[in-house]
């Protein structure tokens, strides 16, 4: 079994090596993030910005159709990392559309249909951001966010006002987006407020995944 495993994971660092090389830089944004050209295996050439010199390329079923399509890095960082994918839509690789400005963060594809993403913002993965994606084409439409951060407080008066955070307390909010015609609407489905002395209850964030979820049929 660890020989199997060990083989897989040298077949695919060895793909991966296999599609970087294909990636070359052709010119440079105005903040300096790189410009990369990527050969696809059918011959098109695909364009993406990225923030590392030899960006990781790597062939991957995103969309759950059984063929593969190309995962592009875009910045790789100590906890998080970021990336795009171009899916195969039965003639070309195109960009999958999403409404991350940043790229999709630390993507999961373990719910065939979605993608997930989860951001770590801090305090060992206490604040963070998680993002259910569902597949409707080559476009991933926003379903669900799940939001950790440190509780704020505003106070408003006659000339102005003043925001101040908590950082003994966490706020975690749910929100549900529903996309009506041409606008994305979003709703406030649960929120909770936990105390920092309280987060050595790991049995209150494995229950997190499961709230994120609560509604959705897969």
């Amino acid at each position: 079994m660890k020989k199997t495993f060990a083989f897989l994971l040298c077949a695919a660092l060895l793909l991966a090596v296999s599609l970087s090389a294909q990636a070359e830089i052709v010119g440079q944004t105005g903040d300096g993030t790189f410009i990369h050209r990527h050969i696809a295996p059918n011959g098109q050439e695909l364009y993406f910005v990225s923030l590392e010199r030899e960006p990781m390329v790597l062939m991957e079923d995103v969309n759950f159709d059984g063929i593969g399509d190309i995962v592009a890095y875009t910045a790789v960082g100590a906890s998080n990392f970021f990336t795009e994918f171009f899916v195969w839509d039965g003639e070309k690789y195109v960009t999958a559309q999403h409404d991350s400005e940043t790229g999709l963060c630390n993507y999961n594809l373990d719910h065939p249909g979605y993608v997930v993403t989860y951001a770590q913002n801090g305090w060992a993965g206490a604040l963070f951001e998680r993002r259910i994606y569902q597949w409707e084409g080559t476009h991933l439409r926003l379903r669900r966010v799940m939001i950790s951060e440190c509780d704020t407080e505003t106070i408003f008066t006659d000339t102005g006002y003043t925001t101040s955070e908590n950082q003994t307390v966490l706020h975690i909010r749910l929100k549900d987006y529903v996309q009506e015609e041409d606008e994305l609407n979003q709703t406030l489905l649960w929120e909770t407020r936990l105390n920092v002395e309280d987060l050595e209850n790991s049995e209150f964030f494995n229950t997190l995944n499961d709230k994120l979820w609560e509604g959705i049929e897969e």
